[in-house]
């Protein structure tokens, strides 16, 4: 195929060509090797071309052959809200910049293909940046960050602790002072379990519906309502579980006594959980935003991690099937090879 035929009357994308070739990120990671192909070698290396120069793809609906305004995003595809905008929130006060609102790219196509039709993406703002982590390649799958077994663990250790606290301590001598005869011996066992279970899955609810979006949402998402609910739903298993037949003797005030008594406890437990995951959530969004560089060469970019891209102008070109007549990159170096020769 000869060179002058893949621009025949399509002056649109060889504008976009012109807007390339001019632009800094391919005089900084294109053109050093654009500069030594010769006409009589583009036959033989279309299909290399991507062995040479280090290309960009992203995943998703983006327009092929067309500048594409990228915007900042205001929510996550795959990671939890809450998450998403504490890193954010510390990125912004650290680098200017709110990292995990930028679109995501990858060198890698079979990787950016997970997330779409991938697209080759040209950044053609003059100061452009790419920003990546040093810690992470994939900040959703690495077990470096955000660990849910290391949660866990930390959060046993919390309850622990919270049951050894003074405040605590004085709540439930006072249970064990007024109802000995009416408790089980175990039931301090009994109740740190169900407890922790009970404002564990309130905790999680609230989480996966995206009720919490700030850390200060782990308090405010658990309202008066939403905390009585809970708390006899976890009284019932209890009771159910335990046989604790006892208990229904209570009646009257005494009754009233037993259950405010436990709803204080169950009221400071949510206030202490929530203070450890809303600690858990931003000690990982430190470490993440600790380790975020950027980077004008996408050669310091290793090929397994994820990038992010800041909002503006990108220049969008389709992968295509490997042949000569529908690899946009192709067409893009016949054009800068015929263009360097006429001059």
């Amino acid at each position: 195929m000869k060179i002058k035929d893949l621009f025949e009357d399509k002056e649109d994308i060889t504008s976009l060509y012109d807007q390339i070739i001019n632009s800094n990120f391919f005089h900084m990671n294109w053109k050093p090797w654009f500069d030594k192909v010769n006409v009589y070698e583009i036959d033989e290396i279309y299909e290399n071309i991507k062995d040479h120069i280090p290309v960009l793809y992203h995943g998703g609906k983006l327009k092929e052959g067309e500048v594409n305004h990228i915007m900042y995003r205001e929510r996550p595809m795959d990671t939890q809200v809450v998450i998403h905008n504490t890193i954010n929130d510390v990125s912004q006060k650290e680098l200017a910049v709110s990292v995990r609102a930028m679109m995501f790219a990858s060198k890698s196509e079979s990787l950016a293909s997970e997330y779409g039709n991938p697209s080759i993406v040209i950044p053609l703002e003059e100061d452009y940046l790419f920003y990546y982590s040093t810690l992470v390649d994939d900040m959703f799958t690495s077990p470096k960050l955000f660990n849910f077994k290391e949660y866990k663990e930390g959060l046993s250790e919390r309850i622990e602790l919270f049951f050894e606290t003074r405040e605590t301590e004085e709540v439930t001598d006072r249970i064990h002072r007024h109802f000995s005869g009416n408790l089980k011996p175990r039931f301090s066992t009994y109740i740190k379990k169900h407890m922790h279970n009970y404002v564990d899955t309130i905790f999680i609810r609230a989480f996966t519906s995206g009720d919490i979006e700030e850390l200060k949402d782990y308090e405010l998402a658990i309202t008066p309502e939403v905390l009585k609910k809970g708390f006899r739903e976890m009284f019932n298993v209890m009771t159910m579980a335990y046989s604790m037949e006892k208990i229904s003797e209570i009646e009257g005030k005494e009754y009233d006594t037993f259950e405010e008594e436990l709803m204080l406890l169950t009221e400071m437990f949510f206030e202490y959980l929530g203070n450890y995951k809303s600690q858990w959530v931003f000690k990982n969004a430190q470490l993440y935003v600790d380790s975020i560089k950027f980077t004008e060469d996408l050669d310091e970019i290793s090929h397994k991690t994820e990038i992010m891209l800041p909002e503006g102008q990108y220049a969008v070109l389709g992968v295509g099937d490997w042949s000569e007549d529908d690899d946009d990159l192709f067409k893009l170096l016949s054009y800068y090879v015929k263009k360097k020769g006429t001059k």
